[in-house]
């Protein structure tokens, strides 16, 4: 993948208005890095199975990673160090309904294509 945190070229953008101030706190826009631009599918407490990207957290930077982690830890009242621990372990999934996946990245969608036709 060749997403970095100077550049990023496999992304999402937000098209959730009720969660675009957010994603601009965090990532200082409204794209973040994601790992690739097929989606998983996850259960999740609340929504149900839903379709969601990976967060690249490799290629964010120290400070939106620390703006993340304390956002989700005053977010759900847990500690700052249980959710670093988790995401580092885990990941963070983002929703797919609430963006839209672009990639620059030629060699991760023939990589993509490439999987498919086998």
């Amino acid at each position: 993948m060749s997403n970095k945190v100077d550049h990023w070229e496999t992304v999402a953008m937000v098209h959730n208005p009720e969660r675009l101030e957010w994603w601009r706190e965090v990532f200082d826009g409204d794209t973040c890095p994601i790992v690739s631009i097929i989606p998983n599918w996850g259960d999740f407490t609340g929504i149900g199975t839903v379709q969601f990207y990976s967060l690249d957290l490799k290629a964010i930077s120290v400070e939106q990673k620390h703006r993340l982690v304390k956002s989700i830890a005053d977010k759900f009242s847990l500690m700052v160090d249980e959710v670093a621990a988790d995401i580092d372990r885990v990941g963070v999934p983002i929703l797919a309904a609430d963006v839209v996946v672009s990639s620059s990245d030629f060699r991760h969608i023939a990589g993509i294509v490439l999987e498919s036709l086998m």
